[in-house]
């Protein structure tokens, strides 16, 4: 079966006959008569019923035009999806606000599928240095701050873990609470003027002081110390989704936390159409939520 012989079937019906579907597509009518005779005995079905004087669909033909209509249209948005990762070049531009894995995977992935497209990637610290030079296509962003912008859920964030190198002295354990942490060297985020980050925040509000030995700015550092250091520090799920991953860390997890689940979203202004790349994105990020990422 090919998509020509798919082609002449839905134009019968289109057309009401063969004569009018044949002229259609500039091919015989001998031949088109031929191609349906073919279809029907490898589907061991009759698509038409023959006996009147215009082409009707038996109960058959009926469910085999939709799913011919079905096919047609996956090979075009097949067709498509070639054309756009093939011929699409330029830049997206994406504000992390809400630290977790799930964009890392979906920009990979999409990085892949579109190779001519560059993705870049701002933290909160290169969002701050220059703003309003960025014209950011998209945010990450937790669900509660994403306001009236349009969103792809990407991540639940829940759950708490310590992470440690994996030659910690706790990092054989199956799980640990905070009162397990008494004197062990912590590190945390910090933004430029000093201010910690909210898992220090988490740790003071249940009656424990963390014994701060090192304060990075950014991601990499704090993943350098905990990795040539006994410095352990807090994250959520979502973080650790991607960095249990890598081979000199271990993500034990956190118990008694008790914090609210809040979704992690990709978020657009749905009235700001600066980039064209961005509906390509969307509906790449939108069929890797559905599918893959959720296999």
């Amino acid at each position: 079966m090919n998509m020509d012989v798919l082609v002449s079937f839905i134009k019968i019906v289109e057309e009401g006959g063969m004569t009018k579907a044949a002229n259609a597509l500039h091919i015989s009518q001998s031949a088109m008569s031929g191609s349906i005779g073919r279809l029907e005995k490898e589907l061991g079905a009759t698509l038409f019923d023959r006996g009147g004087k215009n082409l009707q669909l038996t109960p058959e033909g009926e469910f085999f035009l939709v799913w011919a209509k079905r096919m047609l249209n996956a090979v075009e948005e097949g067709k498509q999806s070639v054309l756009e990762a093939t011929t699409s070049k330029g830049v997206i531009k994406i504000g992390t606000y809400a630290e977790n894995d799930g964009i890392y995977s979906v920009v990979s992935a999409f990085s892949r599928a579109y190779p001519n497209i560059s993705v870049y990637l701002y933290d909160k610290k290169s969002m701050w240095a220059d703003f309003s030079s960025l014209d950011l296509d998209f945010f990450v962003l937790p669900s509660s701050e994403c306001g009236n912008m349009s969103t792809i859920r990407i991540a639940l964030r829940q759950n708490m873990y310590v992470l440690m190198g994996k030659n910690h002295h706790l990092a054989n354990r199956a799980i640990l609470q905070l009162s397990d942490l008494k004197g062990e060297k912590f590190v945390f985020k910090a933004s430029s003027d000093g201010r910690m980050d909210s898992m220090y925040t988490y740790c003071v509000e249940h009656g424990f002081v963390p014994r701060v030995s090192f304060l990075c700015e950014g991601v990499e550092c704090l993943l350098d110390v905990i990795t040539q250091s006994s410095a352990v520090t807090l994250v959520y799920n979502t973080f650790r989704q991607f960095r249990q991953r890598m081979d000199d860390l271990q993500a034990i997890p956190l118990d008694g936390v008790t914090r609210n689940p809040t979704d992690i979203a990709i978020a657009w202004n749905p009235d700001y159409h600066a980039n064209p790349l961005r509906e390509i994105f969307i509906n790449f990020a939108k069929n890797y939520m559905e599918n893959e990422y959720r296999k």
